[in-house]
């Protein structure tokens, strides 16, 4: 049987982290949960590291060992990490120029097709978009425990 999977974006991962000024932190709070609780794999690309400490530590003037925290229990938590040589960075590129996003942006909209699963977003403007080559989904009531 194969396992659901779930590509997330920085935008949900981060309110697992930081709540102030964040809107519908609960439901993204839920989306581990439910993951767990369904036997669902949550994936990212390896950059969503790199994405979460530059806004903890600049945007949100986090320290560096509270951000240093929050990487850790990223790491050692229950989301897959997919390594940058796993990047398709022509297919990333390609996705970038067509739809007009950024390159972060179409990073995870390229490991989403890659592995023929959701995206899972906070970002209404990316999942209200148009047409994509794999489904991306604002979190909803769906993802609640």
């Amino acid at each position: 049987m194969k396992l659901k999977t779930l590509v997330l974006d920085s935008s949900v991962v981060l309110k697992w982290f930081w709540s102030q000024d964040e809107a519908e932190v609960e439901a993204a709070r839920n989306i581990y949960a439910y993951a767990l609780k369904n036997n669902i794999v949550l994936m990212a690309p390896h950059f969503l590291l790199i994405e979460i400490s530059n806004v903890l530590l600049r945007a949100k003037k986090l320290s560096r060992g509270k951000t240093q925290q929050v990487l850790n229990s990223l790491t050692e938590g229950d989301i897959l990490f997919q390594s940058d040589s796993e990047v398709d960075l022509h297919k990333t590129m390609y996705y970038a120029d067509r739809y007009h996003l950024s390159m972060y942006d179409a990073l995870y909209l390229q490991l989403a097709e890659k592995y023929q699963c959701p995206l899972i977003t906070a970002d209404a403007a990316l999942a209200n978009a148009g047409s994509w080559p794999c489904t991306i989904e604002k979190f909803t009531q769906k993802y609640m425990s």
